[in-house]
């Protein structure tokens, strides 16, 4: 409690030095339950908008400890992460923008209150410009693909995601998947996640896959996928799609099927 007063100081040097205390309290897995109950006293919208890069960067990191895997996430940390992570999406910073990612993915993984709050928090274009950013190195990239492929399970936003830009956004490292394959594997399980609902298929592959999209995304399934373990069920779930579509797509007319 006491480190968590300090971070809401005004000295900026004590500001950094009781978030870094914090964030490397919050390695000990032990200790979860209640950095969560306290998220809430940070004054996260005046930490992530200081431009200073360590404080920016032990907010993303503190949140990230936090977002681990487990059935124990609470409401709290989904509420108070979307609009930081949001902000330190946009930092001018890159190592916070790397982490900020990472956390997204984590909080986005699981749980579909995560992934409703991001959404809601607008985490969407700051992830998409990141994914499309190819300056960028891998690590900040793959987090940004691995989130989207969190967020592709949402069942309550999913239609926001079904939509031009974000689709162009995944099919480009999928297309490029030499190039930065953990990146290409993640975009391809987000497409490979969109595609699932049956409702949404023919809708989804008419924006994704006009003729140029549908070649490049079929090439690279069959010239690179099979040699990258994590590109199999996601390229196979996108296969089946493909061919369920297509046979739906099938009328019958006179003399057979056209």
């Amino acid at each position: 409690q006491g480190l968590f007063n300090l971070a809401c100081a005004d000295d900026p040097d004590v500001q950094r030095d009781s978030l870094i205390a914090l964030m490397l309290l919050a390695t000990v897995t032990s200790h979860r339950a209640a950095f969560v109950q306290l998220l809430p006293a940070l004054p996260f919208a005046q930490l992530c908008g200081t431009c200073l890069v360590e404080i920016e960067h032990a907010c993303a990191r503190l949140l990230f400890l936090v977002a681990r895997a487990g059935a124990d996430v609470s409401t709290t940390l989904h509420e108070v992460a979307g609009q930081p992570l949001r902000e330190l999406l946009c930092s001018e910073h890159a190592v916070v923008r790397t982490t900020a990612a990472q956390a997204a993915g984590r909080l986005a993984r699981h749980h579909e209150a995560g992934r409703v709050a991001l959404l809601d928090a607008g985490v969407l274009h700051p992830l998409l410009r990141l994914l499309e950013d190819d300056a960028a190195d891998e690590a900040a990239r793959r987090g940004a693909a691995v989130a989207m492929r969190g967020l592709a399970a949402s069942s309550a936003r999913h239609e926001s995601l079904v939509q031009p830009k974000p689709l162009r956004a995944l099919l480009a490292p999928v297309v490029a998947l030499p190039r930065q394959p953990a990146v290409g594997c993640a975009a391809l399980g987000a497409l490979a996640a969109l595609a699932e609902p049956g409702d949404v298929r023919e809708a989804l592959l008419s924006s994704l896959l006009p003729a140029v999209g549908r070649a490049g995304l079929l090439e690279a399934i069959e010239k690179h996928a099979p040699a990258l373990a994590d590109a199999h069920l996601p390229a196979a779930t996108l296969l089946a799609v493909l061919a369920s579509v297509c046979l739906t797509s099938l009328a019958p007319a006179a003399g057979g099927v056209r």
